[in-house]
């Protein structure tokens, strides 16, 4: 008797425990009160259907260390996905490997991603390609210590780069702190064989060049400017 009666309690508490757990969940992934249908950056999910190359972060623990990611986005129905990352340690080769489930948001603002049970982390869209199929897009977190450039290419043209660069940068990213996956994984490559020098230099030059690129583009709206 006294076995039943201590076994019904220990049931009653793990049920109250996981109603508490669920209302948390509901009220750690609630967002803000929306219409029931959105023209946001998601709206058409199909865009971002397959996969894309990482062309720039910034770096963040979850991250650390990975070279070559890639991310492939499935479509499970209206407003669900699953979205499956891949990447290599950049010391040791391994591949790192990682899945996580997506609900878009009514208003399709956001993605939100899940990897462990209820909670999530919302993605927004701050610059995307205006092209009908999408050949690049910015994703980042609420908040602008989250960044990434993905493309449907493992490289973006210089005059490409130095636009969404732009863009990013008008709404408040400090695009100093991006980490390029090319010089990522050259970096990584040298560690381990010398014979890569050869494409640090060249990733090097790549990087310059996007650098000087952008500061004639300043210099030539500067002298219009003050012509003007």
């Amino acid at each position: 008797m006294r076995y039943t009666l201590v076994m019904t309690r220990v049931k009653i508490e793990y049920m109250l425990f996981a109603a508490m757990l669920l209302v948390a969940g509901a009220a750690y992934g609630r967002g803000p009160v929306v219409a029931a249908v959105g023209s946001g950056p998601w709206a058409n999910p199909d865009l971002y259907v397959g996969e894309w190359y990482e062309i720039a972060r910034f770096d963040h623990p979850f991250q650390e260390g990975t070279v070559g990611s890639r991310v492939v986005y499935r479509l499970l129905s209206e407003s669900k996905m699953r979205i499956v990352y891949r990447g290599k340690d950049g010391r040791t080769g391994r591949d790192r490997i990682s899945s996580a489930k997506g609900r878009l948001s009514a208003d399709y603002e956001c993605l939100r991603v899940s990897s462990f049970w209820f909670f999530y982390s919302d993605y927004t869209m701050p610059a995307c390609d205006s092209a009908a199929e999408r050949q690049w897009v910015v994703l980042s977190g609420r908040s602008a210590k989250y960044l990434w450039i993905l493309a449907r290419r493992p490289r973006l043209s210089t005059q490409v780069l130095v636009r969404i660069l732009d863009q990013v940068e008008k709404q408040g990213f400090d695009t100093d702190k991006l980490h390029f996956a090319i010089s990522g994984e050259m970096s990584a490559r040298w560690k381990n064989n010398r014979e890569y020098s050869f494409r640090i230099f060249a990733v090097a030059l790549y990087l310059a060049e996007v650098r000087i690129f952008r500061a004639r583009v300043s210099y030539s709206i500067s002298r219009r400017f003050i012509s003007a």
